[in-house]
């Protein structure tokens, strides 16, 4: 499914970390208001994570636009924005997990792919964002776009995508944890996808009720072909993501 419609690039050079940082800001401060606009002027949502960061993006092969994105913020657990929000239990991480970790942060999908829940309007499914009057779609449990998943393919073969693009950028780049703060629903996604993850702290209110996640990059999908052969069948396929310098330098060619 991700590989007959989707692509996914490592954001490597100026142009394309300047669509990451746009796709962003339409997600986070004009779709959602999960982020005040006016902190950013400029159209692109950055905060101080973004320079020990790897950006990738997903464009649909068709139509060529691009529709999701997604950071990897590296270093030691006390410097990922995960410590801002929810206690970890640190003693049910490895030592080297504590050290050097990465986050699966930013992880969003624009609102016109996403499947949008709810049955009418004062139950709840439109409602103002944190910093706009306007009204914006919801969805039930909010988690940077991809809860839903479970009720629309397409999303699960996306997130999919982008976690098949990060692991291969982790296993070159000696990256051998993650730390996911998600809902436990999309935890239940990811598990069913084939990936060993493990709560290491207690759920706190962030956009939704979310949990601090570890994942062994070197031994978390070990299971996979057991738990998910269609998704199996899919993640060790390669190239797992492109890079977009290249991509450019033929679209100019």
């Amino acid at each position: 499914m991700f590989d007959k419609h989707f692509e996914a690039f490592l954001a490597d050079s100026e142009e394309a970390r300047d669509l990451h940082f746009r796709l962003r800001y339409q997600v986070y401060c004009t779709e959602t208001g999960w982020e005040d606009p006016s902190r950013f002027p400029d159209g692109r949502e950055i905060d101080e994570y973004d320079e020990a960061s790897a950006a990738f993006l997903v464009r649909r092969k068709k139509k060529l636009d691009w529709m999701a994105t997604m950071r990897l913020v590296v270093g030691s657990i006390d410097e990922l924005p995960v410590s801002r929000h929810a206690p970890i239990e640190i003693d049910r991480m490895p030592e080297a997990a504590r050290r050097r970790i990465a986050e699966f942060s930013r992880l969003c999908l624009l609102g016109k792919y996403r499947r949008q829940t709810g049955r009418t309007t004062d139950e709840g499914v439109l409602k103002p964002g944190r910093f706009t009057d306007e009204a914006v779609p919801i969805t039930r449990d909010l988690d940077d776009s991809f809860l839903q998943s479970a009720s629309r393919l397409s999303e699960s073969w996306i997130m999919l995508g982008l976690i098949r693009a990060a692991y291969a950028y982790s296993r070159v780049n000696a990256i051998d944890y993650w730390i996911f703060l998600i809902a436990d629903g999309l935890a239940r996604i990811i598990r069913r996808s084939g990936f060993d993850i493990e709560p290491i702290g207690e759920a706190v209110e962030h956009r939704g009720l979310r949990r601090p996640y570890l994942f062994d990059v070197v031994h978390g999908a070990d299971h996979m072909s057991e738990r998910a052969p269609h998704a199996d069948e899919m993640f060790w396929r390669r190239p797992a993501y492109y890079f977009f310098s290249d991509f450019r330098q033929h679209a100019i060619a």
